[in-house]
């Protein structure tokens, strides 16, 4: 097989374990491997449609085994603008907390692949030393207007999660860290508020997405240099940091929560998801 028709194939299949049709341009966008021209990604894809390796309707891609995934993405897209209508307005009032520098929509969501029924995942990027500061008045809010998940929540439907918080002086995930699942996280975060170069600082920190999805957006220009923070806050952070992580205890599994990160994600997908994706990928002898 060309190494074209690899990429295009990896890059469908991966989206078909999320049982996930992609558009034309998502596909471009989330394209795994190396760069080719766009002229050859297009004949190629094409091609594969040509010889119904892939099944197409108007802007649509899925594998040809999978076409009803193309219908069941179509059927989710009026659940999609509600969920994207309650993150907006979410992350407006969350603006008024002066430590939060980025608030972001991640997981489903962000890709809009949301089932009816799934709460809406919040990605927040906090001023240095202040995750747990930040922490509080974000549960403080969407306490107060009602719409916050809670481990006791039963029904989850547009609920809100803020399950991803990341202190701005360190966005890059560390290096056990860097494969094709969070290449994939970071790429499809979608923004909904952003100040202090933040959401460009953290493309730039995680630049090495580009070595698995390689027409992924890295900025380029420079962006100031943090200031450090002031002892007084870092204090108050790390009280804040022991007296909620005490609270939390006993509900606590295998989430990451750490003074200058907090990642509410019990059942890790990577642990499912790249096994699922090398196992079928191999079975077409791919490498």
């Amino acid at each position: 097989m060309k190494i074209s028709t690899i990429q295009i194939l990896k890059t469908v299949i991966y989206a078909d374990i999320h049982d996930f049709a992609l558009k034309k341009n998502e596909l471009w966008q989330y394209l795994i491997g190396r760069h080719i021209k766009y002229t050859t990604f297009t004949s190629e894809l094409e091609r594969l449609v040509r010889s119904k390796q892939l099944h197409q309707v108007s802007e649509y891609y899925s594998l040809s085994k999978r076409k009803n995934l193309i219908s069941y993405r179509r059927r989710l897209v009026k659940s999609q603008t509600t969920k994207l209508h309650l993150a907006h307005q979410a992350a407006h009032v969350l603006t008024y907390i002066p430590t939060l520098w980025y608030v972001g929509v991640s997981g489903s969501l962000a890709i809009e692949n949301a089932r009816m029924d799934d709460d809406i995942d919040l990605f927040l990027i906090c001023a240095p030393h202040t995750v747990w500061i930040t922490r509080l008045l974000c549960v403080l809010l969407l306490e107060f207007f009602g719409n916050r998940r809670t481990a006791r929540s039963r029904n989850a439907q547009d609920l809100l999660c803020a399950n991803m918080f990341m202190d701005a002086s360190l966005l890059k995930l560390p290096k056990k860290e860097q494969d094709l699942y969070s290449a994939h996280e970071i790429a499809q975060v979608k923004t909904l508020f952003s100040k202090h170069g933040s959401y460009e600082r953290f493309l730039q920190a995680n630049s090495w997405v580009r070595t698995f999805l390689p027409h992924t957006y890295i900025p380029t220009q420079r962006i100031d240099k943090l200031q450090p923070a002031p002892l007084w806050r870092t204090f108050l952070n790390a009280v804040l940091f022991y007296a909620q992580k005490r609270y939390m205890r006993a509900r606590l599994t295998t989430e990451i929560v750490e003074p200058n990160q907090i990642r509410f994600h019990p059942q890790d997908a990577r642990s499912w998801v790249l096994p699922a994706f090398r196992a079928r990928t191999k079975a077409l002898g791919m490498k």
